[in-house]
C-alpha cells in the first residue's frame, strides 16, 4: 500500500531523530554549589553534636563536682551606707556565687577588700540598687556550670528583708533539684540553703555558642582523623576506600564501581602511600 507523503515525512523525521528524547536545556551547576546543601547538613550535624555534648557536660558537672571543696574568694565593698561582699566557690567547671547586700546602720566610709565585680558576671545583676527607704539586705547564691566556659545557671535561694513588711524568701528557680543531700564545705561556715546540689537549666548564651562551637571543632577533627586512617588502612590492604571491598589489581571495584587506579593515583599523590 502506497504510503503518502505526509506519512513519508514523518518517516524521515523520526529516523533522523525527531522523536528522541529532547535534551535537557538547564545547565549543570558548578561542582561546588552542588556542594553546598551536603556541607551545610554537616555543619548542622556537627553543631548539633556539640550542643549535646555541651549539655551533658553541663549535667555531668552539676552532679559530680563539689564547688566547695577549695578555699572561697571573698570581696567585700562599701559605698555610702550599703555593703556589699561576694564570696565565690570555683571547681572545675562550676562556680557558686553568695553575694549578700545590706545597709549600715551608721555612714561609713567607703573601703574596700577587693572589687565585687571581678568575681561576679556583670550579666547577673547582682549589685542592683535598693527600693529607697524599704530594702534593708538581700542575699543572692547563684550557681554557675560548663567548661571550657559557664554554659547554664540558676539561683539557688534569695532573700530579702525590708522595712515595710515581711522578709521574702525564694527558693531555686532555673534548674532541678537532684537529692535532698547538700554538699560537705570543709572550709566555710556555708549554711545548708546555700549548698543544695541543683542541675541548672537557664542557658548562657555566649558560653553555650561558644563551648557547642569548641566541641563542633574537636568532633570535625576527630572524624576527619578517623577516615583518614580508614582510608590509609583500606588502601594498604589492597580494599576499596568507598565500600572496603577487596579489588587487588583491578581497575574497578566489582561492588560499587569506584575506579581503583584514580584512587591509587590520588593517595600516593598527597604522601598517603610511601
Amino acid at each position: 500500500m502506497p504510503r503518502s507523503t505526509r506519512e513519508r515525512a514523518l518517516s524521515r523525521l523520526t529516523e533522523r531523530g525527531w522523536r528522541r528524547k529532547p535534551r535537557c536545556i538547564v545547565p549543570r551547576l558548578p561542582r561546588i554549589p552542588r556542594m553546598l546543601p551536603r556541607l551545610f547538613l554537616r555543619l548542622l550535624v556537627l553543631l548539633g553534636a556539640g550542643v549535646f555534648v555541651t549539655v551533658c557536660t553541663v549535667v555531668a558537672i552539676a552532679l559530680s563536682v563539689n564547688v566547695f571543696g577549695a578555699p572561697p574568694v571573698f570581696a567585700r565593698s562599701t559605698v555610702d551606707e550599703v555593703e556589699w561582699s561576694v564570696s565565690r566557690h570555683d571547681g572545675f567547671g562550676a562556680a557558686r556565687i553568695i553575694s549578700s547586700r545590706r545597709v549600715l546602720e551608721e555612714r561609713a566610709v567607703a573601703t574596700s577588700a577587693g572589687p565585687p565585680e571581678a568575681i561576679v558576671p556583670a550579666w547577673l545583676d547582682l549589685d542592683a540598687p535598693f527600693l529607697a527607704g524599704e530594702t534593708l539586705s538581700r542575699t543572692d547564691a547563684v550557681d554557675l556550670r560548663g567548661w571550657p566556659w559557664p554554659a547554664a545557671w540558676c539561683r539557688v535561694v534569695h532573700m530579702q528583708f525590708t522595712s515595710s513588711g515581711p522578709p521574702v524568701r525564694l527558693g531555686m528557680a532555673g534548674g532541678i533539684k537532684v537529692t535532698n543531700a547538700q554538699w560537705a564545705d570543709p572550709w566555710t561556715s556555708t549554711p545548708l540553703m546555700y549548698r543544695e546540689r541543683i542541675v541548672p537549666l537557664r542557658p548562657i548564651w555566649s558560653g553555650l555558642a561558644l563551648n557547642s562551637i569548641v566541641f563542633s571543632i574537636a568532633f570535625a577533627i576527630t572524624a576527619a582523623l578517623f577516615f583518614e586512617l580508614r582510608r590509609r588502612c583500606r588502601l594498604r590492604s589492597g580494599r576499596c576506600v568507598a565500600c572496603g571491598y577487596r579489588v587487588r589489581d583491578q581497575p574497578r571495584c566489582p561492588e560499587c564501581g569506584r575506579p581503583a587506579a584514580v584512587r591509587q593515583s590520588q593517595s600516593e599523590h598527597f604522601g598517603i602511600i610511601a
